[in-house]
């Protein structure tokens, strides 16, 4: 959170000069895990079956891809909807990310109990988050969170209904909730709670109390140093 506590919340000036174009941010890497075909494929449907949709709608591509998402990207018949970024630092990834209206995890069937790192920025960014593909953690996380919706492969007609959705998705009654999760899935946090389990369970397995305090305290050290 506190890389995005200098962002300026709502629109910026460059989201106001294109009002009436919905733009739609990818941030991150495309590689085997989240492939972006089928994504793809839903986006030509609406594109084509629904044409006033060719001048509403932007999709970024920010950062490295693999060969086959590249080729994928750029073969896609509607070029003109597309934006290829390569990799960028982290402030200017921020800036995109306030930048766009809707921004996208693709969610593949193997990572149903997978929360992407991008999915932590997406929420502290405070943006709709469209997850795009099989439900799973991060679709069940915006749904509790009220922070996006999730969108199955297949069909463009849906992936509009959709981003209408999104459009008019209003974010503010979830601020709170939002920000305690974030809160709570700090790193300092989640290590706490790695090592209170930790701990627990060398408390049932170990009955040399002062060897084990001594590697809880010296592994605690080695994380220290690490974060550092």
């Amino acid at each position: 959170p506190d890389d995005f506590a200098s962002a300026a919340r709502g629109s910026s000036p460059a989201r106001r000069e294109r009002e009436a174009i919905m733009s739609i941010a990818h941030v991150g890497a495309l590689y085997g895990h989240s492939p972006p075909f089928e994504f793809l494929e839903s986006v030509r449907q609406l594109l084509s079956d629904r044409p006033e949709w060719r001048s509403r709608l932007r999709i970024s591509f920010i950062g490295r891809r693999s060969l086959s998402a590249d080729r994928a990207i750029r073969e896609f018949p509607y070029p003109e909807t597309l934006e290829i970024v390569d990799h960028v630092g982290k402030r200017e990834a921020i800036r995109r990310m306030h930048d766009a209206d809707v921004l996208l995890v693709l969610s593949a069937p193997g990572l149903a109990r997978y929360l992407p790192s991008k999915l932590f920025e997406y929420l502290a960014s405070r943006r709709p988050v469209l997850i795009f593909g099989s439900a799973g953690e991060s679709s069940a996380l915006v749904d509790k969170l009220g922070a996006g919706l999730l969108c199955p492969a297949g069909s463009g007609d849906a992936l509009g209904e959709v981003l209408v959705r999104l459009h008019d998705l209003d974010l503010s009654p979830h601020d709170t909730a939002v920000g305690a999760w974030l809160q709570d899935h700090r790193r300092n946090a989640l290590s706490a709670r790695a090592f209170d389990t930790i701990e627990s369970v060398m408390s049932h397995t170990s009955n040399d109390e002062d060897s084990r305090s001594h590697r809880l305290t010296e592994a605690r050290s080695k994380l220290a140093r690490l974060r550092a």
